[in-house]
Formats: C-alpha cells, sequence, structure tokens
C-alpha cells in the first residue's frame, strides 16, 4: 500500500519532494513478554494473542487516520505513522487518546 501523498507525487512524475512532518511511534509495553505467557497456551493463547493486537492496531490505525496521520510502517506490536505539517499536536493528541483509552 502506497499512501495518498506519495501516489500523487509519483504520479505527477516527480521522484523526490522536501516536505515537513511529525513522526509517531507506538510501542506496546511489555508485548514479548505477554506473548510468551500466552504462547504457554498454544492455540487458545495464539487467539488471545491475534485479538488482542488486532484491538490495539485497529484502535490506532483509526486514531492516526482520524487525525491526518499516515500509516509508514508496522512492526509487530509497533506502528510508525507521519503527520504532515510543523505541528505535533495531531500526534501528541492521538498518543494521549490511545494511552488514555488503553489503560
Amino acid at each position: 500500500m502506497i499512501p495518498r501523498p506519495i501516489q500523487k507525487l509519483l504520479l505527477s512524475g516527480k521522484r523526490s519532494c522536501s516536505c515537513n512532518n511529525c513522526i509517531l511511534h507506538l510501542d506496546m509495553n511489555d508485548f514479548t513478554s505477554m506473548t510468551k505467557q500466552l504462547m504457554e497456551h498454544g492455540k487458545t493463547g495464539a487467539e488471545i494473542l491475534s485479538q488482542i493486537l488486532g484491538r490495539i492496531l485497529s484502535r490506532s490505525i483509526h486514531e492516526i487516520y482520524s487525525r491526518g496521520g499516515l500509516i509508514a510502517q508496522f512492526e509487530g506490536d509497533s506502528v510508525i505513522a507521519v503527520f504532515p505539517g510543523y505541528s505535533p499536536s495531531a500526534p501528541y493528541d492521538a498518543a494521549k487518546y490511545l494511552m488514555d483509552y488503553f489503560r
């Protein structure tokens, strides 16, 4: 999947540009230890882990996109998002909301 701003750039014939962005990196605390504990329960543990990860990632994606961000990368339990522009308020608001939501 190529984010729309990159698609537009490529379709215009440009191969590079300069822009200002804010980056948000989300990572779940203690995900590795939780994974190890759940994997001790075999298939049931894997299903629970999948449900947890799906819930967290889907909520994170929603919050990022609703605040104008783009998903740049997924790495296991982490998400890297790009928010176009100078203002850090959108990534900050997304991070704060997600921290409060998952407490």
